[in-house]
């Protein structure tokens, strides 16, 4: 099977499942924290970010575009999700929360096996993701794309001022709004 011009085997789909339901292992973990910020479709497109960086398979691409904004891609995953039943949304003031489906348990009996294999990559991120609100998600997922690329691009080590650099030529000031200023603090004094 193909997806675009890439070569598929069902092997790979079994295991791209696998990780979605270890993407949603991951809400389930925050949702089971009696006092967590709610998972809007933002903050989840964050979570799915990290988790994919830390190697789970969710067939996502780690561009700037999943980074930063509600990608093609993942509007695509969360569908699935939904048209399976191991997420739904639930309408929480101007937002809507993305919470654990009703086939969850059953995905997750099903692919325990993946899921063992995950257990460090779900329980990571969702340790870190029960200590960042939705704008802290934001400002981590922007300086994690911006060091992956510079990594990408560079052998020498990396600053805090060259990634300070990257974010602020990449981002409009107006869409960082007030994060600029924690960005200049998380940096210290030589990012002016």
């Amino acid at each position: 099977m193909t997806e675009g011009n890439i070569q598929v085997t069902p092997g790979d789909v079994v295991c791209r499942k696998s990780g979605w339901v270890g993407l949603v292992a991951i809400l389930k973990r925050l949702e089971d924290e009696p006092y967590h910020w709610p998972v809007g479709r933002l903050r989840f497109q964050k979570i799915a970010y990290f988790a994919q960086h830390q190697g789970l398979p969710l067939g996502l691409s780690l561009s700037r575009m999943s980074c930063c904004s509600i990608s093609t891609e993942l509007k695509n995953l969360m569908s699935n999700l939904l048209d399976g039943g191991l997420i739904r949304e639930q309408r929480l003031g101007r937002m809507f929360a993305v919470k654990v489906g009703q086939t969850y348990q059953d995905a997750y009996k099903a692919y325990a096996t993946y899921l063992k294999e995950w257990e460090h990559i779900i329980e990571k991120t969702s340790d870190l993701f029960m200590r960042m609100d939705t704008n802290q998600a934001e400002i981590a997922a922007t300086v994690l794309y911006a060091a992956r690329s510079i990594c990408d691009s560079r052998t020498r080590t990396l600053s805090e001022k060259d990634i300070l650099t990257c974010v602020m030529q990449w981002k409009p000031r107006q869409e960082l709004g007030g994060t600029v200023s924690l960005l200049h603090r998380a940096c210290g004094s030589h990012a002016t």
